[in-house]
């Protein structure tokens, strides 16, 4: 009787099951730094290098979106963690364009 059951609920239930055909996630890329300040710099210094870092993704047409991460309310003890500094990425394709356009822009610096 039991497999009666579970055969016409199997059965009844069989037609809720379809492809729809759509396209497979994306999953974002991430660039994660966790970073400590030098001695004598401060949160307003990463501030101001952000907005340059602004421009030059403007200027150099990348998608993406900076975080600062700052422990707020986490004990980190000795770790010299002061920050977490997060570039997210449609892709993984624009993260590799932006480390590539990094590269040239501070390969033509030094």
């Amino acid at each position: 009787m039991n497999e009666l059951v579970l055969a016409v609920f199997t059965i009844l239930l069989a037609h809720l099951n379809f492809a729809d055909n759509h396209a497979a996630s994306q999953y974002a890329a991430l660039d994660i730094y966790a970073c400590s300040f030098c001695k004598g710099k401060h949160i307003d210094d990463l501030r101001a290098l952000s907005g340059e870092l602004d421009k030059w993704a403007k200027e150099n047409s990348l998608t993406g979106s900076s975080y600062v991460m700052t422990p707020h309310i986490a004990d980190l003890g000795d770790s010299g963690l002061d920050l977490v500094f997060l570039d997210r990425y449609q892709n993984h394709e624009d993260l590799g364009l932006a480390h590539s356009a990094w590269s040239k822009k501070v390969g033509n610096t030094r």
